[in-house]
């Protein structure tokens, strides 16, 4: 037995073997337990692994209580073993194991601490697709926390300490490519309140590693290696005259990257003003901001190092900066017609220029409530210009609709906009979505569903940069069995990650770190309980995937999942099997192909 399942075991033990310790007169200790006990017969069988069956022991458990009082000392242990897709609701593909535990001490006091702590094994996970069915995982992963508050009385500042770090390893199934990552994260946050002002400051310090080799031939998209950034930030709140509020804030963030992009490597240091108003001028509610950096390209690389994403190669010089002001208004022109207006102006030094553009536009929201019962159309449109001239219109549309209509139900929604965008470059950007439902039912009791969405995405100055998908769903339910399907499927550009593909964010990556990607998925269910207390499901999901960067990479992967369950009062009898199948690389790549059954008994106990 490995250590994993000796300690998972150990723990399952622990939660069933509390009556005894309840037994026990322990002063001042209160615990309530239960969880559920399997036992059953197993097996499963891989053509990349070692294949096993025979007798198995398997469950979940929940232990909490305090010691004491509940603001004192508080706890809870969330231990489970051997739990599969074929036996319950984990949905995971091999056995799964693990547990997650909290400790909260002094709650309600002016010290209050908490420790977390959490160990997973045999995750099943997901490296994403845009808008469509990604390619499986199987992951392990830690983490851990801490956390403490100092909390004076009265207007005297307030005090918060924490610390957490996170380590995980995920592989794909069908590929001998692994992604480890690590993290750890220290903050401390104060708060004060002084002369009618609201202030507060942090600190918070970071760092990362990650690597992953899961689709390295695919492009040549930069792996974050080491990452480190120290963040300061402080802020005030006053109240001003006019109803209103005035907010400002500063932040100053230094960051190191080293990897395979920028060179190498990349560290800066950034420092940023922002400022807001609010107030009623007369009947009109009036808003404004104010928005400084100087060093644009680093607030941008920043944000790809704290999300994960990819570090994007790019000429800026080391000099940019940017500006931005803006300000708002609405009004109530009739009952059924709300206007907003707006104005901004952008500021930016980038390649040893100057640019700047002025964007202006006006929104109306209509409801059409009198008329068309159900329907809300929002239109607007906004302009652009920079030194040069005029840069274009955009627009902005927005319907919503609602209506039953006899035995229909009916719901649709379409959004479209396009606009001039302003960070670390400008550019028009457009997006669009729609999506429609609609419920109907029928004769004898049948209700039947059918719902379609979709949409796209992309910049005008930059061809083949966008994105689109589509989908479609139905259903038919009758007397609690339902039978369902779904379709789905997306194209586009994106950027290669450590969690999987992204739409292109921004368009200022260099045409080899992009990927292109295609992408399909369909599936089938049935379910329902024919019969008092019995429940049955069977679902067939089925998903292609195409990637292409500096290779082609042609995916696939299927899934057969059926389970039965009945139960009679706390005694459940399960039977279930599960067939997962995933090719990574196309034809001539062995895939890996996982068959695992189950079926037994399980009850469920509170102790106390």
């Amino acid at each position: 037995m490995t250590c994993r399942n000796l300690l998972g075991a150990c723990l399952l033990a622990l939660v069933f073997a509390i009556p005894a310790v309840a037994q026990v007169q322990l002063d001042g200790l209160h615990m309530n337990a239960g969880g559920t006990v399997e036992l059953g017969y197993s097996g499963d069988v891989s053509n990349q692994g070692d294949s096993d069956h025979g007798m198995s022991v398997g469950g979940a458990g929940s232990i909490g209580g305090y010691y004491y009082h509940p603001n004192f000392a508080s706890f809870s242990v969330s231990p489970y073993f051997n739990r599969s897709q074929t036996n319950s609701t984990s949905s995971s593909i091999e056995d799964s194991s693990g547990y997650s535990a909290n400790l909260n001490l002094f709650g309600g006091s002016r010290f209050p601490a908490t420790v977390s702590f959490g160990q997973y094994w045999d995750s099943t996970g997901n490296f994403g697709i845009p808008d469509t069915t990604g390619l499986t995982t199987n992951s392990n992963s830690r983490t851990f926390g801490v956390g403490w508050s100092l909390l004076l009385p009265g207007r005297l500042p307030t005090v918060s300490l924490g610390y957490a770090q996170n380590s995980a390893t995920s592989s794909l199934f069908g590929s001998t490519g692994q992604s480890d990552s690590t993290g750890r994260t220290f903050s401390i946050r104060s708060a004060y309140q002084i002369a009618g002002f609201s202030l507060s400051g942090s600190f918070v310090h970071g760092s990362s590693k990650a690597t992953s080799t899961e689709l390295q031939s695919i492009g040549s998209a930069p792996e974050i290696e080491d990452t480190s950034t120290n963040s300061y930030t402080f802020t005030a709140r006053h109240r001003i005259p006019l109803h209103g509020s005035f907010d400002m804030s500063y932040s100053r963030t230094s960051y190191d990257f080293t990897g395979s992009a920028v060179g190498g490597g990349s560290s800066g240091v950034t420092d940023g003003v922002y400022a807001n108003a609010n107030a009623m001028l007369g009947i009109f509610p009036v808003s404004a901001n104010l928005n400084y950096t100087d060093n644009l390209y680093g607030s941008v690389l920043e944000q790809q190092i704290s999300s994960g994403s990819p570090v994007y190669q790019t000429t800026l010089g080391t000099e940019s900066r940017a500006l931005l002001v803006d300000a708002s208004t609405s009004y109530r022109l009739l009952h059924q017609i709300f206007i907003t207006a707006y104005v901004s102006q952008q500021e930016q030094y980038l390649y040893g220029q100057s640019y700047g553009v002025t964007q202006y536009g006006v929104n109306a929201n209509y409801n059409f409530s009198r008329r068309l019962k159900g329907l809300t159309v929002t239109l607007g449109m906004n302009d652009a210009a920079d030194k040069a001239g005029n840069l274009g219109a955009g627009l902005i549309a927005n319907v919503n609709y609602y209506r039953k209509l006899g035995a229909w139900d009916l719901t649709a929604n379409y959004n479209y906009s396009q606009n001039v965008q302003t960070l670390l470059a400008m550019y028009t950007m457009s997006n669009m979505t729609y999506m429609g439902n609609a419920r109907r039912r029928l004769f004898k009791g049948i209700n039947w569903t059918a719902g379609v969405g979709g949409g796209r995405s992309g910049f005008t100055e930059q061809a083949g940069s966008g994105s689109h998908s589509e989908g479609a769903n139905t259903s038919l339910t009758w007397r609690g069995v339902s039978l369902g399907g779904n379709y789905s499927q997306s194209a586009g550009t994106s950027v290669l990650t450590t969690a999987g593909l992204v739409t292109q964010p921004l368009p200022v990556a260099s045409a080899d770190e992009l990927v292109v990607f295609n992408g399909k998925a369909y599936g089938v269910g049935i379910g329902g309980s024919p019969i008092r207390n019995l429940s049955l499901t069977a679902t067939y999901s089925h998903a292609t995937s195409t990637i292409q960067g500096e290779s082609l990479n042609n995916n696939e992967t299927e899934m057969i999942n059926a389970l039965c369950t009945y139960h009679f009062r706390k005694v459940f009898f399960t039977s279930g099997v599960t067939r997962f199948r995933q090719t990574i690389g196309g034809a001539g790549s062995e895939p890996s192909v996982i068959t695992s059954y189950y079926f037994g008994i399980s009850r469920w106990f509170k102790f106390f």
